[in-house]
């Protein structure tokens, strides 16, 4: 069991998705260098038809509005993700503003028990002075 800590198995995709109480898979995703715009996902103990969401908050720090290009979400040889994002980042961000985005996957092969699998999801910010 993963414990107290644990989001337990989503019943469908999306941050509000109702939890079944298997407590079996688990997905966990961190950012490294704020400024990189990349979002690293560790996928532990997965099985066919599990869904990973994963809410991200993107901040324009500059002075001038940027462009935000799509989400490129890429994986672990061996890791077949399909993405089923919810609410994707608005095609731009106007200085000081943030903008939420929810990304879903869903695992689409068997894996041996145990297996952490990983994968990234990278947003990239065009600016005038970025």
């Amino acid at each position: 069991m993963w414990g107290f800590s644990s989001s337990v198995d989503p019943a469908s995709e999306g941050l509000t998705a109702a939890r079944i109480n298997k407590d079996v898979a688990r997905c966990t995703a961190t950012v490294g260098d704020p400024d990189s715009g990349i979002l690293n996902v560790e996928v532990a103990n997965a099985y066919p038809g599990y869904v990973c969401s994963i809410a991200a908050t993107f901040t324009n720090g500059t002075t001038v509005a940027v462009l935000v290009e799509p989400a490129v979400i890429s994986s672990d040889i061996g890791l077949i993700v399909t993405e089923i994002t919810d609410s994707p980042i608005p095609s731009s961000i106007e200085p000081d503003e943030s903008a939420t985005a929810v990304f879903a996957v869903r695992v689409e092969q068997t894996a041996p028990e145990g297996t952490v699998m990983s994968l990234t999801i990278s947003i990239a910010m065009v600016g005038e002075d970025l």
